[in-house]
């Protein structure tokens, strides 16, 4: 505990030395250090970072990846806040810097936030997000490459929205995640049977069909529909 603490602090001496001198560094330098206090976990350091950059190079090329940066900070802030108000400050940053996945984010957040929550309390703020709220809160995940997190989020929305009209998206997404990222494909065949069976007029259907005939097999086993086939059984 003593070590940590005496690392803790010399990341934190680091950081204010770097700020203090700061002015003298270029773009890439800057955005350079910006990632090392990022990736030592100092979010509210990063945050003072990324806001700068976005400041200091408002017409860089690399703005949009600044502002992804920042909004996976805040986000990160946000759930680890200690109380509501501090949670929602952060959101309210994120609004204000009119990230371009604030809906995909703030849903993130208030999944992850009603998981932390005891039973009673979890369910009432769960039962409160919208379906497209979940599909978002999954994104989150899928686009950082967590796919056993964003698979938790769809069989949470799968369990909880058994016959919303739209579910056929969730037990696609969920089978397809099972099998091609997780390789489960026993969990696979039961999300796609059930999608085939509860949503036969889905657009997802013929996909769903053909991953059950599919799944498992050697490249050079696996049946390919022609466009024109699927297109005149469609």
């Amino acid at each position: 505990m003593y070590v940590v603490r005496i690392c803790t602090f010399c990341i934190l001496a680091y950081v204010i030395l770097f700020i203090g001198c700061s002015g003298s560094l270029n773009e890439i330098q800057y955005a350079e250090k910006a990632d090392e206090v990022y990736k030592s976990g100092l979010f509210k350091e990063a945050k003072l970072y990324y806001k700068n950059l976005l400041k200091k190079f408002p017409d860089s090329p690399d703005v949009k990846i600044y502002k992804e940066r920042l909004g996976d900070v805040l986000i990160k802030l946000a759930i680890s806040a200690n109380s509501e108000y501090e949670a929602n400050a952060y959101i309210r940053e994120i609004e204000m810097f009119e990230l371009s996945a604030n809906d995909t984010v703030i849903s993130f957040f208030k999944y992850k936030r009603a998981m932390q929550l005891t039973d009673r309390e979890r369910d009432a703020k769960l039962s409160e997000l919208s379906f497209k709220q979940y599909l978002l809160a999954a994104q989150y995940d899928l686009n950082r490459g967590k796919f056993k997190e964003a698979l938790e989020i769809y069989e949470n929305l799968i369990v909880r929205m058994p016959n919303h009209m739209n579910l056929d998206k969730a037990l696609f997404l969920a089978g397809f995640i099972s099998s091609e990222y997780l390789k489960d494909i026993h969990k696979a065949r039961g999300y796609f049977r059930r999608l085939v069976n509860a949503f036969p007029e889905s657009d997802l259907a013929d996909d769903g069909e053909w991953m059950l005939e599919n799944m498992g097999k050697p490249l050079e086993q696996v049946t390919f529909l022609p466009e024109s086939e699927k297109h005149q059984s469609n």
